[in-house]
């Protein structure tokens, strides 16, 4: 299973390339059925972002499960900070 396609099915993010880029984004919204689409997708880019650093910097290994316990650690400290609002 290519990553990518690991990645999005551990969101629960369907992604239909065939679309277009403008309507697979909508698309994947809409399907997603949640408010807090955005905040997924940008809290998955940003676990990606830091587990990719620390392949080239730290000489770590692709895994999908690394990046998984940061995009929860990361889901995690969202929801603490949403609830003192």
């Amino acid at each position: 299973m290519p990553i990518q396609s690991s990645l999005l099915d551990f969101l629960g993010v369907e992604w239909d390339t065939s679309i277009g880029h403008e309507l697979t984004v909508l698309h994947a919204r809409e399907k997603f059925g949640a408010d807090f689409f955005r905040e997924v997708i940008i809290l998955a880019m940003w676990a990606l972002w830091i587990h990719m650093n620390s392949i080239v910097f730290d000489g770590a290994s692709l895994s999908i499960a690394a990046w998984r316990r940061s995009f929860m650690e990361e889901i995690k400290a969202l929801t603490l900070r949403l609830r003192r609002c």
